[in-house]
């Protein structure tokens, strides 16, 4: 995770000790609460394959709400179009984060 990314996540709250678990791939590490723990791991399934098995699905929503679980799919798909359209356009923050969020071709 580069810098401009952790310090939006440290302003909502993410911790030191979660964001080096996120960077370590420890997603079950007990710097997590079960729900966050169950997000992470639902989020790493469905960015690996798209996709998602009956089983996995079941056991994301003893965790989610089905709206929650479209909310959370909504929102991972947003970003992931985010970056490929950073990726192809070669786009670069061009400023603080802290003072806006303007992309600049490089």
């Amino acid at each position: 995770m580069d810098a401009p990314h952790q310090e939006i996540a440290r302003s909502v709250g993410v911790t030191d000790a979660q964001l080096a678990s996120i960077q370590q791939d420890q997603i079950q590490s007990f710097a997590f609460n079960v729900k966050e723990r169950k997000l992470l791991q639902f989020l790493s399934r469905i960015a690996a394959s798209h996709t998602l098995s009956r089983d996995h699905f079941e056991e994301a929503r003893k965790h989610f709400s089905d709206r929650g679980l479209v909310e959370i799919v909504a929102v991972r798909g947003f970003y992931y179009t985010v970056a490929m359209f950073a990726s192809v356009f070669e786009l670069e923050s061009d400023s603080d984060w802290s003072e806006g969020h303007m992309l600049t071709r490089s």
